[in-house]
Parts: C-alpha cells; sequence; structure tokens
C-alpha cells in the first residue's frame, strides 16, 4: 500500500496518490520506468527525474490540492473507496467508473509533461526551465545524474526537502501565468526561448527542430554577462 490509504495497490487505480491514474502512468506497461530510477511511473512521484514533481507537471492546481508541496493529494477523502482521491476523482461515487485529472502535454508529442524531460520542446530541459541547478545534470540528458533516494518516494534526495535537497522553484519569468519548462518565450520578450538559447528553429514555431534535442543548460547565452541567461531576461 505505497500511498498509506488503507487500499492494497493492486487495488489501487492511484498506487502513489499523485492524482494520476496509474492506468496513464503506466500506459500498458506496469513497469514503465521512465527517469530508470528503479521506481516504475505509477509509484514514483518524479517520473522523469527532472525534479519537478509528476502532481504539478500533470496540471493539477498544486496550491489547492498539494499544499505542502510533496506530490502527494493532501486530501484523504475517497467516498468510492476507489483509490482515487475525491479532489482527483472524475466520478466519486461509483467506484467502477475511471478517470481523474487528464495530464498535460504540452507539445503534444504524446508523451504527458510528467514523463517528458522537455515539456514544450524549447530544446532546453525542464530541469533547467524549472529552476533546478543545470550543474545537477552534467550529462545534459534532463534527468538529475544522482538518483539516489533515500525514502524511496522517487524525488531524488538532492531535490527532496525531505532529504535535504532544495525542490524545484518552477518560476514563471514573465507572469503570465505559465511556468517557464512550459512556455515558449518564457520572458515575453517576443523572442522565443529556443533562439535565445541558440537551439535551431527553421520554421519559426518555438520549438527545437529535431525533437528530442536538448542545448547545455549550463552554459545559456548571457549576452550581457549579468549572470541571467537571455531566455529569462527580457
Amino acid at each position: 500500500d505505497t500511498d498509506g490509504d488503507g487500499i492494497p495497490d493492486v487495488d489501487d487505480l492511484d498506487d502513489d496518490n499523485d492524482g494520476i491514474l496509474d492506468s496513464v502512468e503506466e500506459n500498458g506497461d506496469p513497469n514503465r520506468d521512465t527517469d530508470g530510477d528503479g521506481i516504475p511511473d505509477r509509484l514514483d512521484l518524479d517520473s522523469d527525474g527532472d525534479g519537478i514533481l509528476d502532481l504539478e507537471e500533470s496540471g493539477q492546481n498544486v496550491a489547492v490540492v498539494d499544499a505542502d508541496g510533496n506530490g502527494v493529494l493532501d486530501s484523504t477523502v475517497d467516498a468510492d473507496n476507489d483509490g482515487i482521491i475525491d479532489t482527483a476523482d472524475a466520478d466519486d461515487t461509483d467506484i467502477s467508473a475511471g478517470g481523474t485529472t487528464t495530464a498535460t502535454d504540452t507539445d503534444e508529442d504524446g508523451n504527458p509533461d510528467f514523463q517528458d524531460v522537455d515539456s514544450d520542446n524549447d530544446g532546453i530541459s525542464d530541469l533547467v526551465e524549472g529552476g533546478t541547478d543545470a550543474s545537477l545534470d552534467a550529462d545534459n540528458d534532463g534527468i538529475l545524474d544522482d538518483q539516489t533516494d533515500t525514502d524511496g518516494d522517487g524525488i531524488a534526495d538532492v531535490v527532496d526537502p525531505d532529504n535535504g535537497g532544495t525542490s524545484a522553484s518552477t518560476p514563471d519569468t514573465d507572469n503570465d501565468g505559465t511556468p517557464d519548462y512550459q512556455d515558449l518565450d518564457s520572458d515575453n520578450d517576443g523572442i522565443n526561448d529556443v533562439e535565445e538559447a541558440g537551439g535551431t528553429d527553421a520554421d519559426g514555431d518555438g520549438q527545437v527542430d529535431t525533437s528530442g534535442a536538448l542545448v547545455d543548460g549550463s552554459s545559456l547565452p548571457d549576452t550581457d554577462g549579468n549572470g541571467t541567461p537571455d531566455v529569462l531576461e527580457p
């Protein structure tokens, strides 16, 4: 019973209580492990290992449903006893009804943001745009290099406050309501992030031409040398 809700995982439609159905997290593979940390996505609170919690990346209102920011729904009310907390249950009266938050897929590439290391496909990893130090991803694959996870919740210690880490700040530089990792023009200066980051975008749609290609997050262009990369500075 991973989430301690009294329902064994085998009978629980949301094993880790992150508000995302196990069927969505598995996508046909019950052992799917996007970040390769040894914890299957259905039990992993940060499935892609980018330092941003699945609950947030899936599009749920974190301030309302996860005030303590631990990646688990705060409420424990489950009227139909199906393992889906009512705040994320499309039908909290019928145990046979499926449904919870439809996971956001910003770039519409078929991979929901919580399993996508570059949610907006601008060539800058979510890890970097989410406010985590780029040095924690030296190989620039968009996944935290050190996946040590003392409490086994799928959140690497380096970004887990419960284990002395610093959680992702998920900034919204231009205050438009869209966090930078989902925003193609984070600073709203009229120049797409992919261009300011030095990526290739021949058609000018704001997405990097080669899907999945990531620029080096530790050396983003900083034209004026003030320590703030161009993508975050109007």
